[in-house]
């Protein structure tokens, strides 16, 4: 839920349209908080939900 919160809203197609700093921000594979927080959405990852 905090993901979703914290970065899910922020990153709609029409929030970035209108803000440049946020498109350069959530380009993908970009780092967008510490090191120490690992968020991953990947399916793949067996044992656990993605």
């Amino acid at each position: 839920m905090f993901i979703h919160e914290a970065f899910g809203h922020l990153s709609k197609p029409d929030y970035i349209y209108e803000n440049s700093r946020m498109e350069e921000l959530l380009k993908l594979r970009q780092p967008v908080a510490i090191e120490k927080l690992n968020v991953v959405d990947d399916a793949s990852i067996n044992d656990l939900s993605g």
